[in-house]
């Protein structure tokens, strides 16, 4: 995944995946903040599932 940052302070992702095998898939992705001062990620208000 590769993340690129507007003027705005936005930040716009990326991700390229191909499956091993044709079908239906259902791909859930979470975003979280990653940083060492964190204790737990998952506790943490910004994490998103999209």
């Amino acid at each position: 995944m590769a993340g690129e940052i507007a003027e705005d302070g936005s930040v716009t992702y990326h991700v390229s995946a191909l499956p091993d095998t044709t079908g239906m898939y259902q791909v859930g992705v979470r975003m979280y903040p990653r940083n060492p001062e964190l204790p737990h990620r998952q506790d943490f208000p910004l994490a998103k599932w999209l």
